[in-house]
C-alpha cells in the first residue's frame, strides 16, 4: 500500500493509500470519542485498516467528479479474492469479512468508516 498512490497531493508527491489509511484510523479514533453512539471500536479499526487494502491489486479510482468508476466494484472484488489468496489462513477470511462488510455498507460500523474515509480526503484537500 505504501507503493499505490491516491490523487491528493503531499507537498510534491502523491499520497499513498497507506498514507491514507493510517490517517482514517487517526480520524476515526478521534471522532469514536466525541459520538454519543457507542460503536464498536475495535471493527471500525479493522474496517479501516483494511478498507484499502485491495488497491495493492485494482490500483486507486480517482474520485473527481467525471472520473469513470463503472467497473469499479466488480475490479474490486475480483482483487480482493485475488489479494486474498496471498494472505496468511489466520488473515484472509477476516480480510474478506472486513471487506464485504464496508462495501456492502449495512452496520452502523461500516457506514461510520465509509464517512471517515471521506472526511479524510476533504480534510486532506483543505491542507493540501
Amino acid at each position: 500500500m505504501k507503493s499505490v498512490y491516491r490523487e491528493c497531493s503531499v507537498e510534491n508527491r502523491k499520497e499513498s493509500s497507506a498514507e491514507h489509511s493510517w490517517s482514517c484510523l487517526i480520524l476515526a479514533d478521534y471522532f469514536l470519542n466525541l459520538i454519543k453512539e457507542k460503536l464498536d471500536r475495535l471493527k471500525v479499526y479493522g474496517l479501516l485498516m483494511y478498507h484499502d487494502l485491495v488497491e495493492i491489486e485494482s490500483g486507486n479510482f480517482e474520485m473527481a467528479p467525471g472520473s469513470d468508476r463503472s467497473n469499479k466494484q466488480k475490479i474490486e472484488e475480483c482483487a480482493a479474492k485475488k489479494l486474498s489468496l496471498g494472505l496468511p489462513d489466520i488473515l484472509k477470511s477476516k480480510y474478506i469479512k472486513l471487506f464485504e462488510e464496508f462495501e456492502e455498507q449495512k452496520t452502523r460500523e461500516a457506514k461510520f468508516a465509509k464517512a471517515i474515509d471521506y472526511l479524510d480526503a476533504e480534510i486532506h484537500e483543505l491542507d493540501f
